[in-house]
């Protein structure tokens, strides 16, 4: 049985009111909660400047739905995951949460939830834990402050909600860049018509007048060349075989099921042949152009995404070289497969995902397992490190 106490700190910091809050560290403390408050103002919650605690917060912030996931709910995240890796224990944890304004604050309330050692709440806990432990490794001055961020509410929800604001922020950003620049590197497909002898069936993104088809509405399961991206790669021979009216017809009508538990064809390299057997299914598993194209319009630039491996843009500097991340990881794929999903399909928005039709989470969590499988792993994070 998991042990909820492994993954706590080693030595976590002491209680509020011990001597490690020293004046100097209260200073900074109260600094950036004054810079929260003032920040709030107006529900913007604006950066006050460049290299303050509340920019490098700002920056950190961008980062954490690309390393943990596009639908890491962070304002709970954050205040669920500090709490608890300030705590000595599980027990501490929950004691310290339950005295916050006597329960009655939703988040703390929660916390005392997740920290019960129940097997059904470990799998989220841990990546509370995960994010709790990751804000203090990027953000130099948070560390020294967590007992006293711990100790007050107040404080800890204005962090969690900065933290959650910009985290949204950053995916929104990356959302408009895939829209933006997806129009360069999305293929016309042309295949044989497997029903008339010598001729091909071609599957394009463009208008009648040859531009690129901008109304989302037309996309997702709308139109041919997005669906033959969005159908399961143990299906696309289904797919071309049928003309493209009927299928989708018949995934509209929910006689075909195309949810989350399948992958995706955008997400294989199209070279390879394609095999309908479900125990070749990793097969190019991947290696898809178009997820690669995309992990590095957001990871390396737009501009060095249509270029050779290794050769960057120009302009400002990229998120990767910004941040210091040298080496692609499980997530930060999935988080790209993520979007690209959803920016293919022909939701308006991010919030009108339904997972009732396609569980988005469920889907990054299926990409994130599969690379416990090394023989998978290995390649696939060389060819992105590349």
């Amino acid at each position: 049985m998991h042990d909820p106490e492994a993954d706590l700190p080693a030595d976590p910091p002491e209680a509020p009111g011990t001597d490690i809050a020293s004046e100097a560290i209260r200073r900074k403390f109260e600094t950036l909660v004054s810079a929260l408050i003032k920040s709030k103002e107006g529900g913007r919650w604006k950066v006050d400047s460049a290299g303050s605690q509340l920019d490098h917060l700002h920056n950190v912030a961008r980062l954490a739905m690309r390393f943990h996931g596009p639908y890491l709910v962070a304002s709970q995240a954050v205040a669920i995951g500090l709490t608890i890796c300030a705590s000595s224990s599980s027990e501490d944890a929950c004691r310290r949460s339950a005295s916050c304004a006597n329960g009655t604050n939703v988040i703390f309330r929660r916390c005392r939830v997740l920290t019960e050692s129940s097997y059904s709440s470990v799998p989220l806990r841990e990546r509370y834990i995960k994010l709790g432990k990751w804000l203090p490794e990027r953000v130099p001055f948070l560390p020294e402050m967590l007992p006293l961020l711990e100790g007050d509410q107040g404080a800890l929800n204005l962090n969690s909600t900065f933290i959650d604001h910009h985290a949204r922020q950053g995916r929104s950003a990356d959302i408009s860049t895939l829209k933006e620049h997806m129009s360069k590197w999305i293929p016309v497909v042309k295949i044989q018509d497997p029903d008339n002898e010598g001729e091909t069936r071609t599957y394009s993104p463009l208008t009648a007048e040859g531009t690129w088809d901008t109304n989302r509405a037309n996309w997702g399961w709308n139109s041919a060349w997005s669906a033959r991206l969005l159908v399961w790669r143990s299906a696309v021979n289904d797919f071309d075989r049928d003309p493209a009216e009927k299928f989708l017809e018949a995934v509209h009508a929910g006689d075909i099921n195309m949810d989350h538990a399948g992958f995706e064809n955008f997400l294989y390299d199209n070279s390879k042949l394609i095999r309908e057997d479900p125990k070749y299914f990793r097969d190019g598993l991947f290696d898809g152009a178009s997820l690669i194209t995309g992990y590095r319009c957001i990871w390396t630039s737009p501009d060095s995404s249509t270029k050779a491996p290794g050769v960057r843009g120009t302009g400002r500097a990229s998120i990767s070289r910004m941040n210091g991340i040298n080496q692609a990881t499980p997530k930060n794929i999935a988080y790209v497969a993520c979007l690209m999903r959803h920016v293919l399909s022909s939701e308006s928005s991010w919030i009108h995902q339904d997972p009732e039709v396609f569980d988005g989470a469920r889907f990054f969590d299926n990409i994130v397992m599969l690379f416990e499988f090394k023989k998978l792993a290995e390649p696939v994070l060389r060819l992105f490190d590349q």
